[in-house]
């Protein structure tokens, strides 16, 4: 895992981040909803046994957190059409963070 004393902090993602990151006056609380949904579902794929805490020190654990928020805020009310549960992206971020945390 993460050695905290030697990591850069990252900011967490915010419901004002995603505003930004987005291009939208979404309701906070509707992005706090989805963002809290996807770090869970974020850390549920690696490893539920290690702490969010650890996990937000990496900066593509927060880019995999925007890009689920991304497609969980335009894709609502289409789910029962989609092809796939997470976009190609998440899956190539994920990847890359299975990697680092697990070998950190």
């Amino acid at each position: 895992m993460a050695d905290d004393s030697a990591v850069t902090p990252v900011a967490p993602v915010t419901p004002a981040i995603m505003q930004d990151y987005l291009k939208v006056e979404a309701d906070e609380s509707v992005l706090q909803d989805l963002i809290t949904t996807s770090e869970i579902e974020t850390q549920n794929a690696i490893n539920s046994d290690i702490p969010l805490t650890v996990y937000r020190t990496y900066s593509v654990f927060n880019q995999a957190v925007k890009t689920l928020v991304d497609f969980l805020y335009f894709s609502r009310g289409d789910q029962s059409d989609q092809k796939v549960a997470h976009p190609l992206s998440y899956q190539f971020l994920l990847n890359n963070l299975r990697w680092k945390v697990l070998n950190d």
